[in-house]
């Protein structure tokens, strides 16, 4: 990671000195909306409490649209594909605020969202929150992780991006495993989980995204088939998910449709 740090290119043309919030993207592919979900974080430049740092993941018209549609920003170029997972860890190493928010590039926000997060985390002294899900086109296709309900709960941040994180405690713990696309989000909460508890990983159904989990029945096979190259390559790294789920009361770890939710979230539990 400091040889993809080396040959980074960084640009920042931020005007606040010490955000809070850091928004971390990392763009690859998406275009059209790409474009859109900038255009919706535009009220967040002015709002000191912000930065918005855009990580081009080797998108040769990503720079283009980042300066068509931002004006407050650090961009981030790096020289090839990093993976998603490493990407976000670059952004993470160029932040400055004391959280960091992680957007996928295609997808899209409601009203709220961002805020949403930051007040859960903050008044639970959570390290991780994640956001609910729901399809961004009518053709497009959800899993049963994206959408955990309605009520506020204890939960894998198995959405990564949508969520927040402690930025220190994400630092501290090595981030987001590059190799993983998919369940980074689980394997970073492994590592933490004997620190903070259960009680500092939640869900906040408030956090809307919208976001297709794929276009079509044959790419949620494959989807699901790399699902479980992933679960063998966390028994590769010794990590003991199958612990984590039956923690976090899930019924199936492959999809991680909880049947457990914190009616009340501030009745603490010790672990």
């Amino acid at each position: 990671e400091e040889k993809v740090l080396d040959s980074a290119a960084i640009n920042r043309n931020q005007i606040f000195e010490k955000p809070i919030y850091s928004i971390i993207i990392v763009n690859y592919k998406s275009i059209n909306r790409f474009t859109r979900l900038l255009i919706g974080l535009q009220p967040y430049q002015s709002d000191c409490r912000f930065e918005i740092i855009v990580v081009n993941n080797n998108n040769l018209k990503c720079n283009d649209i980042v300066y068509s549609n931002l004006t407050n920003f650090t961009l981030i170029e790096l020289t090839f594909n990093y993976g998603c997972s490493g990407a976000r860890n670059i952004g993470v190493s160029h932040s400055r605020g004391q959280f960091c928010i992680f957007l996928d590039d295609d997808g899209i926000f409601e009203d709220g969202a961002i805020e949403a997060l930051i007040d859960t985390v903050e008044k639970n002294s959570a390290v991780a929150c994640r956001g609910k899900v729901i399809p961004y086109s009518k053709k497009g296709l959800s899993s049963p992780h994206y959408d955990k309900g309605d009520r506020l709960a204890y939960s894998i941040p198995d959405a990564e991006g949508i969520s927040i994180w402690d930025r220190k405690s994400f630092i501290k713990f090595g981030g987001f495993q590059p190799l993983l696309a998919g369940h980074e989000g689980m394997c970073l909460c492994l590592k933490m989980y004997p620190f903070f508890g259960r009680n500092a990983f939640l869900y906040q159904p408030k956090a809307i995204f919208r976001h297709d989990f794929s276009d079509s029945h044959d790419a949620v096979e494959k989807k699901k088939k790399s699902y479980e190259i992933n679960f063998n390559f966390l028994d590769h790294l010794g990590m003991d998910w199958r612990s984590l789920a039956r923690i976090f009361k899930l019924q199936d770890p492959l999809c991680f449709q909880p049947f457990f939710d914190a009616a009340d979230i501030s009745k603490k539990e010790n672990f």
